[in-house]
């Protein structure tokens, strides 16, 4: 088994990149697993008492916190800034509770700006506008991962900026995140819970209606109907429950043609909370499901597809109701990705 690290702020394309990566080096799919960096972290840090870069007994600090204690995650490293609040649930559990942010602000801005003012004026604002918000008041506790905490520009930053936010740095904080995702492959079950960070869903179609564009309007058996509707499965926001089981509640389509022998979902994601069409500003096509329908099948075919998005993939899965028949895969990126 294969343990990929990848950064929470990425994409599902990004992901899906990866796991092409891994076929062609001839991974095989069950043989990987993608491990977000802020979570693996925070799992080393929860599972085995970390000594700090201070003075005092820092020790244990992390894996003392009793459940229901919040803490930032801040993965700095050579090329992304990961940032994710985390919340214990048990001994040897955590959940998201906020969706991971961050960007491109990791240690190797340092050689391409001048010096580190890039950096941490931008993990500096992030974090403001973090603890800013009501729903973290309680965050108590920084952790600071990845190789380019290492830096004590970064960190003594950090600490006048945020004096009142205890902060904890492992001795070996470039190796955080490489523990963690071999203790994440044992039990991925660490991870109770995730939070979107986008708004997914499906590109449809369904009866025109007042309002719609006249742009949209397409005609299917002498039937007016509306094309590009976005028929939103996932919220930004939203809390997701991780296990294999945990699909959300299916959605139903038929085939848009009486003679289709087959469907392509075509998956869209936005920063949008409820748009409307998948041609709005700032939807992108994240990629597609081909499903295969039985040929013998005549009058309605209905189809039932819910996704899973708890892991760290999203996860998809159709249903032919009349025959039962079941299609669960992953995303093929689509073919104008860039």
């Amino acid at each position: 088994m294969w343990v990929i690290t990848v950064p929470a702020i990425w994409d599902l394309r990004a992901k899906q990149f990866m796991r092409e990566c891994a076929k062609k080096a001839k991974i095989a799919h069950d043989q990987i697993m993608l491990a977000l960096e802020p979570e693996a972290a925070s799992i080393h840090c929860r599972r085995v008492p970390v000594g700090v870069q201070t003075e005092g007994d820092g020790r244990k600090i992390i894996a003392a916190m009793a459940p229901g204690a919040q803490f930032i995650v801040l993965d700095q490293g050579g090329g992304t800034t990961d940032i994710a609040i985390h919340e214990v649930t048990g001994e040897n559990t955590l959940k998201e509770v906020h969706q991971a942010c961050g960007g491109h602000w990791g240690g190797i801005t340092v050689n391409k700006q001048t010096f580190y003012d890039y950096s941490l004026e931008n993990v500096i604002r992030e974090l403001e506008k973090l603890l800013a918000k009501k729903e973290l008041k309680d965050v108590q506790t920084l952790l600071v991962v990845g190789g380019h905490s290492a830096s004590t520009v970064l960190t003594e930053a950090l600490k006048t900026k945020f004096p009142k936010i205890g902060m904890v740095i492992p001795k070996d904080p470039g190796l955080a995140v490489l523990k963690g995702a071999v203790l994440f492959g044992f039990d991925p079950g660490t991870i109770t819970s995730r939070v979107a960070r986008f708004t997914y869903g499906i590109g449809t179609t369904r009866a025109f209606e007042k309002g719609d564009p006249e742009s949209k309007k397409i005609i299917v058996d002498g039937v007016e109907k509306c094309k590009d509707v976005f028929d939103k499965h996932i919220e930004i926001g939203q809390i997701l429950e991780v296990g294999e089981d945990k699909y959300l509640q299916e959605h139903e389509y038929v085939p848009l043609y009486k003679d289709q022998k087959s469907v392509d979902f075509i998956f869209y994601d936005t920063l949008n909370k409820s748009p409307k069409y998948v041609t709005d500003d700032g939807c992108r096509r994240i990629g597609s499901l081909h499903f295969k329908l039985t040929e013998q099948m005549t009058g309605k075919r209905t189809m039932a597809l819910k996704i899973n998005n708890s892991g760290t993939e999203l996860v998809s899965l159709v249903t032919e109701i009349a025959t039962k028949k079941q299609s669960k895969g992953y995303f093929r990126l689509p073919s104008d990705s860039n």
